[in-house]
């Protein structure tokens, strides 16, 4: 089913997203947001993206709206420390020492 918007959202953006909903089978949801600036991942995401309690969520303004993006769990525990111990920012100010020197 396609569910038509209030006034509050031009005709063009309605076909827009009314097209993209017959295209790429897009689930619509609507939250609330609180005084605080939060509001609630609907059930129905959080069974899907298995997101629980500390789940990383990634927001991304494209300029043209918003995504919410989640962060499996097990990236954020494999690349947890992946760079401890390499001195990294030794690597990174010895090689750009090097190429202001070699600028000259």
């Amino acid at each position: 089913d396609i569910k038509y918007y209030t006034s509050s959202f031009s005709v063009y953006t309605c076909n827009i997203v009314n097209l993209l909903v017959l295209l790429f089978q897009v689930i619509e949801m609507k939250t609330t947001l609180t005084k605080r600036g939060q509001t609630s991942v609907p059930a129905e995401i959080i069974k899907h993206y298995k997101l629980q309690k500390g789940s990383k969520l990634y927001w991304l303004d494209t300029g043209r709206g918003i995504r919410v993006i989640p962060i499996p769990m097990n990236i954020l525990e494999e690349t947890q420390g992946a760079a401890s111990g390499e001195g990294l920012l030794e690597k990174l100010l010895e090689s750009r020492r090097i190429d202001r020197e070699n600028e000259k």
